[in-house]
């Protein structure tokens, strides 16, 4: 178990186990045959992405922009 995708898939590509792991980290490794993709017809739960950032009335532009970028690219909770 471990809290990082990138170490997981190390971990995966190292023959270590099975990962869950998301479609656009693994989808180089799956085309090159490296990792195989087990339970295909299965679907995993959404799971949420979260900005924190602290509770002020001034929220700097560039924090602004990349809430911006993740809401255009992942979308509003529902």
């Amino acid at each position: 178990m471990a809290d990082n995708a990138a170490s997981l898939l190390a971990f995966a590509l190292g023959g270590a186990g099975v990962a869950l792991l998301p479609a656009w980290l693994v989808q180089e490794e799956l085309r090159l045959g490296n990792l195989i993709q087990l339970l295909p017809d299965h679907h995993f739960p959404r799971q949420g992405i979260y900005a924190l950032y602290p509770n002020t009335r001034y929220i700097p532009e560039k924090v602004r922009a990349f809430i911006d970028f993740l809401q255009s690219r992942v979308g509003s909770p529902q």
